[in-house]
């Protein structure tokens, strides 16, 4: 705090200048209006908190659905344009599908031309997916939960069976998740949902 002579109490700028008794000018904020900011800031601070981080869960979600709903129709597409078997798969060294591991381990897509379900060397790799951090889980049910294939009429097919493939991928974390719904004709579409 600077001081100097006073003759009266005055207003300079953008500072208030207030006269102490014994003629000394004051310039600035006294402790007890700075605790006073501090106070409110931490009261917003606190009440801001508890959004960001739903904030951050909801882009998680968001980053890995669309990550995920992006590779789905590219394996819908590069079925139909090439009259042939698609597969998107889960894969933890995206290379190979492996089937006892989670959707957020990571995925890959190939054209599946001899379809036997797996990746030989001499099929494309059109897409990898990265592992999720540990706060985004991705899982499968039905007939979804361990890979997603598509014929080249663009319709979903099993592997071994040769039935129609439906079912429902679902991308969570604290709550807040969304799901990849594939209908039985291979026609893939987002929703929000819980977890």
């Amino acid at each position: 705090m600077s001081e100097g002579i006073c003759d009266g109490c005055q207003h300079s700028g953008r500072v208030e200048v207030r006269c102490r008794a014994g003629g000394l000018l004051e310039y600035g904020y006294s402790l007890v209006e700075l605790m006073m900011v501090l106070a409110v800031l931490g009261v917003l601070s606190a009440i801001a908190a508890p959004s960001f981080a739903r904030l951050l869960a909801e882009t998680r979600v968001r980053d890995a659905s669309s990550d995920l709903f992006a590779a789905v129709i590219q394996t819908r597409s590069e079925a139909l344009k090439r009259h042939g078997r698609a597969v998107l798969c889960k894969s933890a060294d995206l290379n190979r599908c492996i089937d006892d591991i989670r959707w957020d381990s990571g995925w890959i897509v190939f054209n599946d031309e001899n379809e036997s379900g797996q990746r030989d060397a001499d099929e494309a790799l059109l897409r990898t997916g990265e592992a999720r951090g540990g706060r985004v889980t991705i899982s499968g049910d039905g007939s979804v939960g361990n890979y997603v294939s598509y014929v080249g009429s663009g319709r979903t097919q099993q592997l071994n069976t040769g039935a129609w493939q439906a079912g429902t991928l679902t991308v969570c974390s604290e709550g807040i998740a969304r799901q990849i719904i594939i209908n039985r004709v291979g026609r893939p579409r987002t929703v929000p949902a819980t977890c």
